[in-house]
């Protein structure tokens, strides 16, 4: 019984020595924490650097590829006819008084302005 006891005893006074044990090696054998963080900061940067010029690669073809389909595009030769609207002759006559009024207008407008501008010349 004293045997056992003392084996009892002897584990558990071992115990707290078993669980100062040397920790496992940090993975790639480096000798410390911080080189080790040093080694994944600078695989992060070198990754972001990577996924960096990607996407600038990836925007370069992608205008490349919409300038190259732009020029593929096979130009109008000819507008296409309008279809004309069909109108009475009453009609017609009427649209061609209207439009020559408005350009009688705009033609009055610009030689006023124009004689003005003339006067302001002059001085």
């Amino acid at each position: 019984m004293k045997a056992v006891f003392a084996a009892l005893s002897l584990s558990l006074l071992a115990a707290p020595a078993l669980a100062q044990v040397q920790p496992a090696p940090y993975p790639y054998g480096y000798p410390s924490v911080a080189d080790h963080h040093r080694y994944e900061m600078d695989r992060l940067r070198y990754r972001s650097d990577l996924n960096a010029l990607s996407a600038r690669q990836l925007q370069l073809e992608r205008r490349l590829t919409a300038r190259e389909l732009e020029a593929a595009r096979q130009p109008l030769l000819y507008l296409e006819p309008q279809p004309r609207l069909l109108r009475a002759p009453e009609a017609e006559a009427a649209a061609r008084e209207a439009q020559t009024r408005r350009r009688q207008t705009v033609e009055g407008g610009t030689a006023q302005i124009d004689r003005w501008l003339d006067s302001g010349r002059s001085r």
